[in-house]
């Protein structure tokens, strides 16, 4: 391509159109951009979204490779620009329902619904941006990378219902909340960054979700999602939202697991690396130098820990979900009392020597009649009459006794997680 083209005229006949701002003394502000100082531009709502609509329209028309390869070029310009309604906005019947790769940063909005309900087809940025009134990203999908780094928030921000579709992290590093912000139904493809930010009392992440798929990751990107999910429950300690910091802390842990406890090779001397090596992740055991140098590296996870760390997400995710402890708690005593009625019907017990059950002699009525229910039963609220001669059911078949033992602490270990669970959803303040 010679000289610019249409695309960029748009931006350039649109900024050309712009008047500075100059506050009440009449002095203008200075914003820096690309390392050069240039006055802060003021444009009214209408003017941004008509531009940015014919933008967005002649965008999509481009064919993928030219979008890529002037991508760098090709994004709506609203840098440094102060937006606000003015007189003209008041029949504005157009809005944002799409857009293109934008940059807004080192500009002031002073609209707050601007971005509502928006469909922003590539990256967008916010930095230095100053959000003078409530700001309402409600609905809004973001199919690019998003980019909020050092942005003030004066009022309330709503990201409740947002979907972050792209396979980067949303960044809200040393972003500034003034008050409440709503991430309610938000869905993440990464773990948002909000290192060095605060979020005030109020806000919420009720509902909030994560892409799970996080073996499709590679080392460097879980630990990444590690530390964001670390911050985001650090964060949530701050304002009291237990329940918020519960659900990521069972993140973070996950992460670490898969990142740290999970079969990962720890080099002693750099020279065994081949440059797949250390990027795969699980992949590395794919790979024939992996096995050649066995000698020169060693798992650093440790087996049991790995293994305490998937039982407690299997049976609690980490204690913030009583139901599914319930649920194991349920589950196991009914398997036991299936493969106890089992034994009973496909044994007789006066006859085998294979399995020998005994009853005492003041044996009740419905231990007679359910004879695995009462076993259940009395294994739970009286754990020594498995091995007891004065039970009223008496168990001599080893195997039996063996799975006694397993239904027994394995109840009790659920019962355990399910009061720190409990514990954890309704507690009245944060444990910090």
């Amino acid at each position: 391509m010679s000289g610019p083209d249409q695309l960029q005229q748009l931006t350039y006949k649109f900024r050309e159109s712009l008047k500075e701002w100059l506050d009440e003394g009449n002095n203008r502000k200075i914003v820096v951009i690309d390392g050069q100082d240039i006055p802060l531009l003021t444009a009214s709502i209408s003017e941004v979204i008509n531009y940015a609509l014919e933008f967005t329209q002649m965008w999509v028309q481009c064919c993928e490779e030219s979008k890529k390869e002037f991508a760098k070029i090709w994004f709506i310009d609203c840098r440094g620009l102060y937006i606000s309604r003015q007189p003209q906005d008041i029949f504005l019947k157009e809005s944002l329902k799409k857009l293109a790769p934008a940059k807004f940063n080192d500009s002031i909005i002073s609209f707050g619904i601007l971005f509502a309900h928006t469909v922003f087809l590539g990256d967008v940025e916010f930095r230095n941006v100053e959000f003078r009134y409530d700001c309402h990203f409600n609905e809004s999908i973001f199919y690019g990378e998003v980019i909020f780094d050092n942005a003030s928030f004066s009022r309330e921000t709503f990201f409740s219902g947002c979907d972050f579709k792209f396979n980067k992290a949303a960044s809200f590093h040393a972003a500034t909340f003034s008050r409440r912000v709503d991430f309610s139904n938000a869905h993440f493809n990464r773990a948002p960054i909000l290192t060095e930010s605060k979020l005030p009392q109020g806000s919420t992440f009720d509902g909030v979700s994560f892409n799970q798929r996080t073996n499709e990751l590679k080392q460097h990107d879980l630990r990444q999602e590690f530390i964001a999910f670390r911050t985001l429950r650090q964060i949530t300690g701050t304002y009291k939202g237990q329940q918020d910091e519960a659900i990521f802390f069972a993140f973070e842990q996950r992460c670490y697991r898969k990142a740290f406890l999970a079969l990962r090779l720890v080099w002693k001397k750099e020279s065994y690396k081949t440059d797949l090596q250390g990027n795969q992740g699980l992949g590395d055991l794919l790979i024939w130098d992996t096995w050649k140098s066995i000698k020169g590296w060693r798992f650093c996870c440790k087996p049991v820990d790995w293994l305490i760390s998937w039982f407690y997400d299997f049976l609690s995710e980490y204690g913030s979900d009583p139901s599914r402890a319930v649920f194991w708690l349920f589950f196991i005593n009914i398997i036991s009392g299936v493969l106890y009625e089992y034994c009973f019907i496909a044994v007789d017990c006066k006859s085998s020597k294979i399995f020998d059950f005994c009853y005492s002699t003041d044996v009740p009525i419905f231990a007679q009649k359910q004879s695995a229910i009462y076993l259940v039963l009395q294994n739970l609220f009286n754990a020594s009459a498995l091995i007891s001669n004065k039970a009223s059911i008496i168990v001599h078949n080893p195997y039996v006794i063996f799975l006694g033992i397993f239904q027994i602490l394995a109840t009790y270990i659920i019962l355990i997680l399910i009061a720190l669970a409990i514990r954890t959803k309704f507690q009245k303040g944060s444990a910090n």
